[in-house]
């Protein structure tokens, strides 16, 4: 009963635009205020210990649940511990299911989302080809890996050296930047997943037994039968196809890309966050 209830639509309505609110709130309209290590010990309070190991245990969480992933994939040990497994279930009902929901409804009605990202696939097919798209599929590395990056290594600068919190809620701003990203990862697979069927209905694509020179299999597009023959809409209807199956690489790739070092990036982010933490508590403490 429970579970259907976190899988029902009220619920991940509610729960994703809480979400939202809440992320906007503490990032744009309240005030963070900026303090040293050393007015926080003389104001301690248990609010503030409670955030501090609650901060501390969740990094624990985290760097411990990757570092026993990277060790099973190391040595191919299938069996799972069920307290990841049920970690993993928690996080997903409470904060990523219900994110996804509201982008499924959102995304169909997004202004202008289709034709910007049916722009930048045409761009790429433009000019240095194969410089554009190595630009492009290793992106991440600039609107995901370093703003997560700055953010934690401010973060560890602040407290450990400076001790203090003041640069880090400048930066913090930064982390939109990774979230923003992955929207627009998804706003392209949600593109293609939703008018490629319309395409399909539409065409009729046989490829040839044999490839060419360069060992590639031609596809011959044509038009089913019951709809009638036009050059000029198969055409437009063909290069529409191909633009979504560009799409499609292209996310693919960059997904593939991402997830070679992700994991890692998440450790050591996790870690400088987890050592300040430690050191802020610590100092308050002693």
């Amino acid at each position: 009963m429970i579970i259907a209830f976190l899988e029902s639509k009220l619920y991940l309505f509610i729960a994703g635009t809480f979400i939202i609110c809440l992320y906007i709130y503490f990032r744009l309209f309240r005030s963070l205020d900026h303090y040293s290590l050393d007015t926080l010990r003389d104001h301690i309070s248990p609010k503030i210990l409670l955030l501090s190991i609650s901060f501390i245990l969740l990094h624990l969480l985290v760097i411990g649940s990757i570092l026993y992933f990277l060790y099973k994939q190391y040595y191919n040990i299938q069996r799972t511990s069920w307290l990841i497994v049920y970690t993993s279930r928690i996080v997903d009902y409470v904060y990523w299911k219900p994110l996804e929901y509201l982008h499924d409804i959102i995304a169909p009605d997004l202004p202008y989302s289709g034709i910007l990202i049916a722009h930048i696939t045409e761009y790429l097919e433009k000019g240095n080809q194969k410089l554009r798209y190595k630009v492009y599929r290793h992106g991440y590395l600039l609107f995901d890996y370093l703003p997560r990056l700055l953010v934690s290594s401010i973060f560890f600068i602040d407290i450990v050296i400076l001790n203090q919190i003041h640069y880090f809620l400048y930066c913090i701003w930064l982390l939109l930047i990774p979230i923003i990203y992955k929207i627009y990862l998804k706003l392209c697979t949600s593109f293609v997943v939703r008018n490629e069927p319309d395409l399909l209905e539409i065409l009729d694509i046989n490829t040839k037994t044999n490839p060419d020179e360069n060992g590639i299999y031609i596809e011959v597009f044509s038009m089913k039968a019951k709809y009638v023959s036009d050059a000029l809409v198969l055409e437009e209807t063909v290069n529409n196809y191909i633009t979504l199956r560009r799409i499609t690489r292209h996310v693919a790739a960059i997904k593939e890309n991402f997830g070679k070092y992700d994991l890692y990036i998440i450790v050591f982010t996790s870690s400088l966050y987890l050592s300040a933490a430690i050191y802020r508590l610590l100092y308050i403490l002693l």
